[in-house]
């Protein structure tokens, strides 16, 4: 009998609480919608929740809206490359979440390979590659979004090789 009363209780309150609520608090035709793309660095890997990774905290920090007012999505994948940033990360971009901000931070993956033992001059060109690519693909099918790079963080074990 006690259960029936709780069942009947909480149905009540959610019938009362969506009449209230009829429509959503968000509005997805005026809300800012910020992406952030890229690698480890773009996906919060390393921070201490990687909720409190850079894309994270701009979109907390209300950077470029009112939190009420941003849909944030954080397409970044530990691991990736240049190459596949531009293969998949960037036609979802343009295709299904269309943004009006966009964050990026990429390369560092490619970078690596370097200490791999892998050709800088090869490694460098398809990076420089894929960059464009990715700005171009970018520009071309969101024509109006704001698009911010960031640069590339210091690898101690590829700038000790380099000759001043």
């Amino acid at each position: 009998m006690f259960t029936q009363i709780c069942r009947t209780t909480v149905v009540a309150l959610l019938f009362a609480s969506s009449a209230v609520f009829a429509e959503p608090p968000w509005t997805f035709s005026n809300d800012t919608r910020y992406l952030s793309m890229g690698d480890s660095l773009a996906a919060g890997y390393g921070a201490i929740p990687t909720t409190q990774g850079y894309a994270y905290l701009l979109y907390q920090g209300g950077t470029f809206d009112k939190i009420t007012n941003t849909i944030f999505a954080n397409a970044a994948v530990p691991g990736v490359t240049s190459a596949q940033v531009l293969a998949w990360q960037v036609p979802a971009a343009v295709t299904v979440f269309q943004p009006d901000v966009i964050t990026i931070s990429v390369g560092g993956n490619d970078l690596l390979q370097i200490l791999g033992g892998g050709n800088p001059a090869t490694i460098l060109g398809q990076f420089q590659g894929n960059l464009v690519g990715i700005l171009c693909g970018l520009r071309a099918g969101l024509p109006d979004a704001i698009i911010i790079v960031g640069n590339q963080y210091d690898i101690p074990e590829i700038t000790a090789t380099v000759h001043g």
